[in-house]
């Protein structure tokens, strides 16, 4: 079992707390302009996972945004992509 959470807003120090099913996720870091996500994704799905013979099974995504200040400066973005794999 997995949690993940994200800040909430409405409440002090509280998350939003999710669930996520228990098996092997195929990772794919990168570092982008904002403009370029879509680019980014369709390149896992389109190339690298046929590439890798990585099979997709039924569930979520899990992508983990990380932003520095010098990020800010740069235009940049840091993604960790999680895909739930069928194996």
């Amino acid at each position: 079992r997995t949690l993940i959470g994200s800040k909430n807003h409405q409440a002090l120090n509280a998350y939003n707390r999710y669930e996520y099913p228990p098996g092997e996720y195929a990772c794919f870091s990168f570092i982008f302009r904002k403009d370029a996500y879509p680019l980014y994704s369709k390149y896992i799905y389109l190339k690298s996972m046929p590439e890798l013979k990585l099979k997709r099974k039924p569930g979520f995504d899990i992508e983990v945004f990380r932003y520095h200040p010098q990020d800010v400066i740069n235009k940049t973005i840091i993604c960790e992509h999680y895909i739930p794999l069928d194996l």
